[in-house]
C-alpha cells in the first residue's frame, strides 16, 4: 500500500516533465539526385561533319557543376568548340546547366560517344557520369565510287625558298642584256667577216663585179642619173686607188689625174673622159645624153682590163 503511494507521484511528475519540455528539430530532407541528359543534333552523318552535343545536369539550387569537359576523353571524337554553361531554374527549387560541345569524328561505322564525367559540388559532392550516344559516321563517297577515294600519301616534294622578286627580275634583265650582247656580237663578228672577204677579194675582181651590178640596176630606167654616175665614179676611184696605192676617194678629180701622170699616164685619158663627163650629171646636174652613161660604164670596164694583174689578163684569156 505504502509503494504504490510512491509510484503514482513518481507517475504525474514524469508526465509533467514531457510536456514541458522543448521540441527537439526534425532531420533535414535529403537534396534530390541530380538528373543528367545528352542531346545530339543529329545521329547520322559523314566523316569530319560538326556535330552539336548538349550536355544537361539538373541539380538543386544551392549545388555547383564543375565541367571538365576538355580533359574528358571522347573516344574516336574531335571536341571542336565549347560553350560557356546556361544556367536556367526549374521548379521546385531547381536549376539545370547546358553546356554545348562540337564533336566531329573520322572513324567509320558506329561510333560510341562516351558520356564526360561532372563534379556535383554542395553539401553531398559526388561524381557524375553523363549518358553515351551513340553515333553512325558514313563514308563521303558512295560505295560505287571507290575510283576517286582518297589516295595514298605520296612522299614529301622537296621545297626550296623561291627568290625574292628583285632577284628574279635581276635574273631576267641579265638574260636579256646576254642575249643582246651575244646577237650584236654575232652581227659584228658576221660583218667584220664579210669586210674581211671582200678585202681579200683582187681589186679588179672588186671593181668589175660592182660595174656589172651598176650595169644590171635600175638607176637609169628610173631617170637616177646622178646617182648612177656617183657609184660609177666610185668604183673607178677606189679600183685606181688599190691598184696604184694610194686613197684615190678622198682626191678631187685633178688632184686625181695628176698622180696618174706619173702612175699610170696610158690610163690618164680614159679616166679624165669619165671623171669629167660624170662630174657634169653630178655637180651641174646636166642630163647625159641617150647611152652616154653606158659607154662611160664600157669604158670604165675597158680602164680595169687593160691595168689588171698581168696573170688574171692570161687567165681571162
Amino acid at each position: 500500500m505504502g509503494g504504490r503511494a510512491l509510484a503514482l507521484p513518481a507517475l504525474l511528475a514524469s508526465l509533467g516533465a514531457g510536456l514541458w519540455a522543448p521540441a527537439l528539430p526534425a532531420p533535414a530532407a535529403r537534396p534530390a539526385p541530380p538528373v543528367s541528359e545528352v542531346e545530339l543534333a543529329v545521329r547520322d552523318v559523314t566523316v569530319g561533319t560538326l556535330v552539336p552535343v548538349w550536355l544537361r545536369v539538373e541539380v538543386d539550387r544551392g549545388e555547383r557543376i564543375e565541367w571538365p569537359v576538355l580533359e574528358h576523353g571522347w573516344g574516336d571524337f574531335e571536341v571542336r568548340g565549347v560553350d560557356p554553361p546556361r544556367r536556367e531554374r526549374r521548379p521546385g527549387g531547381r536549376v539545370r546547366e547546358t553546356v554545348q560541345v562540337t564533336v566531329a569524328s573520322f572513324g567509320l561505322g558506329p561510333q560510341v560517344l562516351p558520356g564526360p564525367v561532372v563534379r556535383v559540388v554542395g553539401r553531398d559532392s559526388l561524381t557524375l557520369r553523363l549518358p553515351t550516344a551513340l553515333v553512325l559516321v558514313r563514308p563521303v563517297l558512295a560505295p560505287g565510287d571507290k575510283q576517286k577515294d582518297i589516295r595514298d600519301i605520296k612522299a614529301p616534294v622537296p621545297w626550296r625558298r623561291p627568290l625574292p622578286a628583285w632577284v628574279r627580275r635581276a635574273a631576267w634583265a641579265a638574260g636579256l642584256l646576254a642575249l643582246v650582247l651575244l646577237a650584236a656580237w654575232a652581227v659584228n663578228a658576221w660583218l667584220r667577216h664579210r669586210r674581211e672577204a671582200e678585202l681579200r677579194l683582187p681589186a679588179h675582181v672588186r671593181a668589175l663585179r660592182d660595174l656589172e651590178a651598176l650595169r644590171r640596176s635600175a638607176l637609169l630606167r628610173e631617170g637616177r642619173y646622178q646617182d648612177y654616175h656617183v657609184r660609177l665614179t666610185e668604183v673607178l676611184r677606189r679600183y685606181v686607188g688599190q691598184h696604184c696605192g694610194f686613197d684615190a676617194l678622198d682626191l678631187t678629180t685633178e688632184e686625181l689625174l695628176g698622180r696618174l701622170a706619173t702612175e699610170l699616164p696610158e690610163e690618164g685619158e680614159p679616166v679624165r673622159r669619165i671623171l669629167e663627163a660624170s662630174d657634169l650629171v653630178k655637180f651641174a646636174r646636166v642630163t647625159p645624153a641617150p647611152g652616154s652613161s653606158e659607154e662611160l660604164l664600157e669604158a670604165s670596164v675597158q680602164v680595169v682590163e687593160r691595168t689588171r694583174p698581168r696573170e688574171a689578163q692570161e687567165d681571162a684569156a
